[in-house]
């Protein structure tokens, strides 16, 4: 199978980022004199921006406006992107590896597309990549416009495009089996987690320098890289 583009989500994949989306609502509800629940994230997880601000300024009887909940949140984990938060183990092998291959890679991401390029700048990782895109200006990652966006700026077609992933989102693309349950999530804490149609066969992994495992039927796969860029292996994700 030819692999002729790669699209990567950013939070929990390229970079170790998902902690600060879960402090910075808890954060911004103690700025407003709030006492929020260790669990608040959990409860927000399922909600847009702007529904969850909603949400904690009603249910906290905080004394400001939605808007000002989300630009707090929005500039406290921007702060981070610029200043703290550090790649995945094994991310910059791999973006190293695809682009001594020559293929071409972009970000897609529910965070802010200038929070993914100021992130890879600082970790000096965006020459690496030909854009970053939102899926706030795309539509939600549960649908696929977002990554048709990718593909088409990439220049590749879906079914030639790769997409690494935390979540199980790229499972809506042609070809790559059914629709994933509503809610579904992985959490394998591997270098880099894809979340991997069902096309991707053996003749895969002999281009990428590969042990060339034996093909699995499960679409969640768990991908280990190792320290030099090399996809070393597979197995199923059964840590759903």
């Amino acid at each position: 199978m030819r692999i002729d583009g790669v699209v990567f989500d950013l939070d929990g994949t390229l970079t170790d980022s998902m902690h600060i989306w879960n402090e910075a609502p808890k954060a911004l509800v103690r700025r407003f004199g709030g006492a929020p629940p260790e669990d608040l994230a959990e409860q927000l997880k399922e909600m847009g921006r702007l529904e969850a601000s909603e949400y904690m300024t009603k249910t906290f009887r905080l004394p400001c406006t939605p808007q000002q909940i989300m630009d707090g949140v929005n500039e406290l984990v921007t702060r981070a992107y610029r200043e703290q938060v550090p790649a995945k183990p094994g991310a910059a092998a791999l973006l190293d590896r695809l682009k001594r291959l020559g293929v071409p890679c972009g970000i897609a991401t529910a965070s802010e597309a200038f929070q993914a390029r100021d992130a890879m700048v600082r970790l000096g990782l965006w020459d690496h990549f030909l854009f970053a895109f939102s899926a706030l200006q795309y539509g939600s990652k549960t649908g696929p416009e977002l990554y048709f966006a990718a593909a088409r700026s990439l220049g590749t077609a879906p079914e030639h495009t790769l997409v690494f992933e935390d979540g199980s989102p790229a499972s809506w693309w042609p070809g790559c089996g059914t629709p994933p349950q509503k809610g579904t999530r992985t959490g394998c804490g591997s270098a880099v987690t894809g979340i991997c149609p069902g096309w991707m066969t053996p003749d895969f992994w002999p281009n990428w320098g590969s042990c060339a495992p034996e093909r699995k039927k499960s679409k969640k796969l768990k991908i280990t890289v190792d320290s030099g860029g090399k996809i070393c292996y597979y197995k199923p994700c059964c840590c759903e």
